[in-house]
């Protein structure tokens, strides 16, 4: 059946393919200019590519830094807990070996005493009040050496620096980023100081915090671990990792074990389907 079409309809439909000729004709003229714009257009594409790129770059390094920033000040809030614990917690009798290292002929200490209260000052202050008038440098350093050293130094392993992680094999590092490997590092040294601050109560204070079974497992785990000779091994496992840190080691924070070991910050203490790992702190 034959469709009749107004009038209308068939100008309309004209003016339409007429207008369509005169677009593909001009296209057709104005040829080489089309595509003169198209080649600057596509240089324009490319350098805003590049641009985008660079700007990814530039956010990836600024949340490297912002990763080493958040470790620092974990460090730092660490550092500052340390100093106010040994402040308040110097032992009177190395306060008592400090005052009798004193020199007495001739050499008497200057002691301040405030009379603002009737009660035995604190060991602290008198302690601080204290000078000599000619006191030796080493003894100096050996007093600090003897107030402040903890064992935590003895436990605690070192991050890794610019120039070891670059010589880390590729295939060992896969994506990971330094201040990823360090962050692992600074977990482990978490791990390691709760670990040894609960064995340096002794019995008693772990009874006291409510935390003996877990002090005479740590006992039970270092009797089962021999040093050579006199050295004292320093270790954790995997469930100390999971009690600190509520997560587990996997696939992951394995290979980053597999990177501490190529770096010399760990050492692997295998005994049947148990494994330790060694903290090495002696590079």
């Amino acid at each position: 059946m034959t469709t009749i079409q107004s009038l209308e309809e068939v100008i309309n439909k004209q003016v339409q393919r007429v207008s369509e000729l005169q677009m593909a004709t001009v296209f057709l003229q104005n040829k080489e200019g089309l595509r003169d714009a198209l080649l600057e257009a596509k240089q324009d594409i490319e350098i805003i590519k590049k641009g985008i790129f660079g700007l990814a770059q530039t956010l990836e390094k600024m949340k490297n830094q912002n990763d080493v920033c958040k470790n620092l000040s974990s460090l730092f809030s660490n550092l500052d807990k340390k100093i106010v614990h040994m402040s308040n917690n110097v032992p009177v009798s190395l306060l008592e070996h400090l005052a009798k290292s004193q020199p007495q002929e001739g050499k008497t200490p200057i002691i301040k005493v405030t009379k603002t209260s009737e009660k035995k000052p604190d060991p602290l202050e008198e302690m601080a009040s204290l000078v000599t008038n000619d006191m030796n440098t080493e003894e100096v350093k050996d007093c600090r050496k003897a107030l402040f050293r903890e064992a935590e130094d003895s436990y605690s392993i070192e991050a890794l620096t610019e120039d070891e992680f670059s010589r880390i094999p590729k295939y060992m590092i896969g994506r990971q980023t330094l201040a990823n490997i360090n962050a692992f590092v600074g977990a482990i040294n978490q791990i390691m100081k709760a670990k040894y601050s609960l064995l340096s109560l002794g019995k008693n204070g772990a009874r006291k915090k409510g935390e003996l079974d877990l002090y005479l497992q740590f006992k039970k785990e270092e009797s089962d671990v021999k040093g050579t000779g006199t050295e004292k091994i320093y270790f954790f496992t995997a469930d100390d990792y999971l009690r600190e840190t509520k997560m587990k080691l996997d696939k992951t924070k394995l290979n980053l074990m597999t990177v501490l070991r190529h770096c010399k910050r760990i050492h692997e203490l295998r005994a049947g389907k148990n494994v330790r790992y060694q903290v090495i702190t002696s590079l």
